[in-house]
C-alpha cells in the first residue's frame, strides 16, 4: 500500500530543494566515507560569530523513509523569528542495515553535535525547563494523543509552563503544510501566540496575516 500521494512526493521534492539551498554541515562521517549532513535555516542577516537560539527537528518516516523535507516550513518560520532551525540526516532501515535503536542513538548523537557546535536554546530560560508547546491529532492511529497531554501536565507539575493543543479530527501528519494547510496554519498561529506570551519572541503583524492569505 502506497502511504504517500503524488502531491506528497512533489512537496517533498520541493522542500528538499530548499534544504539543498541552505548551509550544510557534516555532523557525522563514517570510516567508509559516508557522511550525514545537517542543514541549517539561519535567521536573515545571521553572522557566523553570532549566537542564536536553535531548534533541532527529527524527521519521521516509520524508521524506513527519509522525510527530510517535513519540517522545512517550520524551519523557515523559525528563521523569521530569529531562531535557527536545524534538520539533520540520519540513517534509516530503507537504505541501511540499522535497527530502530540505532536510529535513536544517531538522533542522540545529532543532538550532542548541535549542543557542542551551536548555541544552547536553554540559555534563555532563567529557571527550570523552558516553556513547552505540545500538540497532537485526535485521530492519530500511531501514537496516543494522551501521551502528549500527559507530557504537558508533567511539565506544569514540575513548575514549568506548558500548553497542550488537541486537534480533534487531525491524524498523525496534520502538522505538515502539504497534508493540511489549514491545520498547519492553525497550529503555527497557536504556537506563535504561545511563544509571544512566554516572551521568547516578539509579536509582529505578520503573525495575524497568516500563510494562506
Amino acid at each position: 500500500m502506497e502511504l504517500f500521494t503524488e502531491a506528497d512526493h512533489l512537496a517533498e521534492a520541493r522542500y528538499r530543494k530548499l534544504l539543498r539551498e541552505q548551509p550544510g554541515f557534516v555532523w557525522r562521517r563514517f570510516s567508509d566515507g559516508e557522511e550525514l549532513m545537517a542543514y541549517v535555516f539561519f535567521p536573515p542577516g545571521h553572522r557566523a560569530e553570532a549566537a542564536a537560539p536553535s531548534v533541532l527537528f527529527f524527521h519521521g518516516g516509520m524508521w524506513v523513509g527519509k522525510s527530510l523535507g517535513d519540517f522545512v516550513p517550520w524551519a523557515l518560520h523559525l528563521a523569521q523569528q530569529g531562531i535557527a532551525g536545524i534538520i539533520p540526516m540520519f540513517r534509516t532501515c530503507g537504505d541501511y542495515e540499522v535497527e530502530p535503536m540505532d536510529i535513536l542513538e544517531e538522533g542522540r548523537e545529532a543532538w550532542a553535535w548541535v549542543h557542542g557546535n551551536a548555541v544552547n536554546p536553554l540559555r534563555r530560560v532563567q529557571r527550570g525547563l523552558p516553556p513547552l508547546f505540545a500538540s497532537h491529532g485526535g485521530r492519530d492511529r500511531l501514537l496516543p494523543w494522551r501521551n502528549s497531554e500527559r507530557l504537558a501536565e508533567l511539565w506544569r507539575k514540575k513548575k514549568n509552563r506548558s500548553r497542550f493543543e488537541l486537534l480533534d479530527v487531525a491524524d498523525h501528519t496534520f502538522y505538515h503544510f502539504n497534508v493540511n494547510a489549514a491545520y498547519f496554519e492553525q497550529l503555527l498561529n497557536s504556537w506563535s501566540a504561545f511563544m509571544v506570551e512566554q516572551g521568547i519572541w516578539e509579536y509582529n503583524e505578520g503573525m495575524d496575516a497568516g500563510l494562506l492569505g
